[in-house]
């Protein structure tokens, strides 16, 4: 072997020692410690307040910086702040390489968090990176005791369409709201799937459901394609009935452009 290069590797070799020398051990009291801070942050998260949230996890990681729970919740906020207000300091794509970061670092300590994984899939759909999200997906899927599968399956069918591959998009939106028919999202998706390769009656049937499903009554923009699927399918008196709800709905949320949009419809259809 060349002689430099085995002084690199005993030198590397070295340096790793002396760092997993240095480190601090961590203790049960420092990660009850980190437990603790990593609870506040999840109430200062759901209370949206992010800047709370984010000095709680830093906290947690002084305790613990192999805490999985606290790098997925890292994972989650940073990926949230890449569809944040444009125009700030930090690039979406910047935001979500800190995602990556974290939910891959979640992942080498616990490889079996599917919740980490499916983030990860999440953000790799954020880039548009179909294939790499599938991969996260295909491994979550494997987890027979994940409770919510209909969200695993929601996001392959969206990232099979996005790759042209029809027929499983279609087959695996079919098994997401088989596995939960409220989910509205899946069922929005399997509208939007019928609706680019022009089927429209089914693209009506499945925005139908979005919108009708209890607990779904305020989808705007499900409310909006419903009207629209249902006008290709020449059901005007559906698609009248659609875009009225879509104006009610966008008055009560504020969502002004919307509501605009679907007056119009109405006021073509006259």
């Amino acid at each position: 072997m060349n002689h430099r290069l085995l002084w690199v590797l005993v030198l590397g070799v070295s340096m790793v020692l002396a760092v997993a020398c240095g480190r601090k051990q961590v203790t049960q009291q420092d990660k009850d410690a980190a437990t603790a801070f990593y609870q506040l942050a999840v109430n200062a998260f759901q209370n949206g307040k992010l800047p709370d949230a984010m000095a709680q996890l830093e906290e947690a990681s002084k305790y613990n910086p192999d805490d999985v729970n606290v790098h997925h919740l890292y994972g989650i906020i940073f990926l949230g702040k890449s569809n944040g207000p444009k125009g700030g300091s930090t690039l979406a794509s910047d935001w979500l390489v800190k995602a990556e970061t974290h939910l891959k670092r979640a992942l080498e300590i616990e490889p079996k968090m599917t919740d980490a994984r499916i983030t990860l899939a999440a953000v790799y759909m954020e880039r548009q990176s179909w294939n790499l999200a599938l991969e996260q997906l295909k491994e979550a899927e494997n987890d027979l005791k994940y409770p919510a599968k209909t969200f695993i399956f929601d996001n392959m069918g969206w990232c099979y369409h996005m790759l042209g591959q029809e027929e499983q998009a279609v087959l695996a939106l079919k098994m997401s709201v088989a596995e939960n028919p409220k989910n509205c999202h899946a069922w929005y998706n399997l509208g939007r799937v019928y609706r680019d390769q022009g089927q429209w009656p089914q693209a009506a049937d499945s925005f139908a459901s979005a919108v009708e499903t209890e607990g779904c009554g305020g989808f705007l923009i499900g409310w909006k394609e419903r009207g629209l699927a249902a006008l290709k399918a020449k059901e005007n008196e559906t698609a009248a009935t659609a875009f009225q709800r879509c104006v009610e709905v966008a008055e009560k949320t504020k969502a002004f452009e919307e509501k605009r949009a679907c007056k119009r419809y109405l006021e073509l259809m006259k």
